[in-house]
């Protein structure tokens, strides 16, 4: 019984020693390991440091320029007023306009995304008029984009005051009504309610352009995805727009839903929370 003891003993010291010897194994394994993810993890950091460098600095030297050609632009435009004869010239820099403008618009939703992934994105809250940021940015979408005979009918007249980034939430309108009347025909509508809910406020954005299809929707807020308005053209743009939308409505405690019906039309609406409403007193 002592020699059986003695075995029994032996083999478990034995298999003990075996088990230290694997323990030391996967405790170096686990501090490569360690040392590993902390290596990734200052890599991380520092590009995304490079990354936030890289996006201020294409802001200034592409926006710079840009606005610079923008400015003289709009003064010859303004020129071409004037003089009536210059018919043909007027024709080139209304085009050199319009191609300025949607560039910047651009740069403006690519930096905008970069920022939001990265989010280095703050709000900068103050208080905002919802309905004088709406009228802006109709104003605004009616310059830069032709408009031939279509028509955006604003439905409600009264000013809404409220907590958020001003030039956030006139990108959104922006951003909204600019798909709006890209995929409305020549004659087509963009209606804009506004709806008071239990949980806040409603912005209700209906078209009767191209609509999108069912097996679409799922996609539409997807980085990049672009949907055709016909069968071999897609519409210009990086499929940013509606992105951008939703991150910033999202940064503002709010929602984004979209219905849509192929060939009928498309209703977008935009649900913020009451606690940014603010009210007399507030």
């Amino acid at each position: 019984m002592k020699k059986e003891n003695k075995n029994k003993l032996l083999k478990e010291i034995s298999k003990l020693k075996e088990d230290k010897i694997l323990l030391f194994k996967h405790e170096s394994i686990t501090n490569n390991l360690i040392a590993h993810l902390l290596f990734l993890k200052y890599k991380s950091e520092a590009f995304d440091k490079e990354q936030q460098l890289f996006i201020a600095k294409m802001n200034h030297e592409l926006r710079t320029p840009l606005n610079s050609l923008l400015g003289f632009a709009q003064l010859l435009d303004d020129e071409c007023f004037i003089n009536t004869k210059n018919g043909k010239s007027k024709e080139y820099i209304k085009n050199i306009l319009l191609s300025g403008q949607m560039l910047l618009s651009l740069i403006d939703n690519l930096l905008d995304f970069s920022r939001l992934e990265m989010s280095s994105e703050k709000l900068f809250e103050s208080k905002v008029d919802l309905l004088n940021v709406l009228n802006d940015s109709i104003c605004l979408i009616k310059k830069a984009i032709p408009f031939e005979n279509k028509k955006i009918s604003l439905h409600f007249s009264s000013s809404i005051d409220f907590l958020g980034d001003e030039r956030m939430l006139r990108q959104i309108f922006l951003n909204i009504l600019s798909n709006a009347v890209k995929f409305t025909d020549s004659k087509g509508h963009i209606d804009i309610y506004f709806k008071k809910l239990s949980t806040g406020i409603r912005f209700i954005f209906k078209d009767n352009g191209c609509g999108i299809k069912k097996e679409n929707l799922p996609y539409i807020f997807n980085p990049f995805y672009q949907i055709q308005k016909s069968s071999d053209k897609y519409q210009q743009g990086m499929g940013l727009g509606l992105v951008l939308v939703k991150k910033m409505v999202i940064l503002h405690q709010g929602n984004v839903h979209i219905k849509s019906v192929f060939k009928k039309g498309t209703v977008l609406m935009i649900d913020f929370p009451k606690e940014r409403l603010i009210f007399d007193g507030r």
